[in-house]
């Protein structure tokens, strides 16, 4: 058995320059700009590193979704998650320098993300 933490998470947002105007101003934070497999998105920092991000998607439908770590052992997160009544959503993606990541939706419909750091 392992703990289970959360790595990231989203926000969808229909537009995510004006979001991220928002985000910055109502919570005085900065936030950069960064690329996933699906487009260009904006992450908050803490201190330095990424923790999660505004990305473009559909407001309102599914709402945020957060990764739970699944380092080392990502592809057997989605197999499992399958194995019991789950399907896979997105599988294992390599998301450059921070690791990769994988989404399934569980046999209530929620979706959720996994995330594992590089080398790992």
């Amino acid at each position: 058995m392992s703990d289970v933490t959360v790595n990231w998470f989203e926000v969808p947002v229909s537009d995510v320059a004006k979001a991220a105007d928002f985000y910055t101003k109502v919570m005085n934070c900065r936030m950069i700009e960064m690329q996933s497999p699906t487009g260009a998105i904006r992450a908050f920092l803490h201190g330095e590193q990424p923790v999660g991000a505004l990305v473009e998607g559909s407001p309102g439908g599914k709402g945020l979704t957060l990764y739970l770590d699944a380092t080392g052992d990502l592809d057997g997160v989605l197999s499992r998650a399958e194995a019991n009544g789950g399907t896979v959503a997105m599988p294992k993606t390599a998301i450059g320098e921070y690791g990769s990541i994988g989404q399934f939706v569980d046999p209530d419909g929620n979706l959720v993300g996994l995330h594992s750091h590089p080398d790992q």
